[in-house]
């Protein structure tokens, strides 16, 4: 059986979790066709950390949409895992973030967005627009939560066009661990 990462310990509330699985097509396919130049990790995923307290991470994923819930377990040689924290963090930020993010839990997840951002990928298209208002694809969740906190990761950049990879290229946000 194949031992998890051990991940836990290095998150803070407000972090980013990106996750790369190396052995799922659909996650293969969406690293491929987020890849931002200059960039060389590959991420397929998008997790915000709201409370390591309790255990709590925030994602919209298929097929359950948008929901708070506890911790993932990764698996060693099939995943990546990368942790990204934002630079100049309050509190009152924090509290915007976990509002935001409760708000937003229920809704679906976009099949359609995805659809869009592999046909913006194909044709070299510089930006879509969003295909379904209730429903949002893990990214564009992560990077409107920040937005709505008054903490914009991608100014002048609609969250419908950010993909995983583009929080490695965000001048707010550091690396704090790769694990695999």
């Amino acid at each position: 059986m194949a031992k998890s990462i051990e991940y836990t310990q290095y998150l803070k509330n407000g972090d980013i979790v990106l996750t790369y699985n190396k052995k799922n097509l659909f996650s293969r396919l969406i690293a491929k066709c987020s890849k931002v130049k200059g960039n060389d990790f590959k991420a397929s995923h998008a997790i915000l950390v709201l409370s390591t307290d309790f255990g709590l991470m925030a994602e919209s994923a298929f097929p359950g949409g948008v929901k708070i819930k506890k911790y993932h377990r990764y698996k060693k040689g099939k995943n990546v895992v990368y942790i990204l924290r934002i630079k100049d963090f309050s509190n009152e930020q924090y509290q915007l973030l976990v509002k935001s993010a409760v708000e937003k839990e229920g809704l679906k997840y976009s099949l359609l967005q995805v659809f869009a951002l592999l046909i913006k990928y194909i044709f070299k298209v510089k930006a879509i627009g969003d295909v379904s208002k209730r429903a949002m694809v893990c990214s564009e969740y992560v990077s409107q939560i920040f937005k709505d906190s008054t903490m914009d990761l991608f100014p002048g950049f609609s969250s419908v066009n950010v993909s995983p990879q583009m929080f490695f290229t965000c001048p707010r946000l550091f690396l704090i661990k790769i694990l695999e």
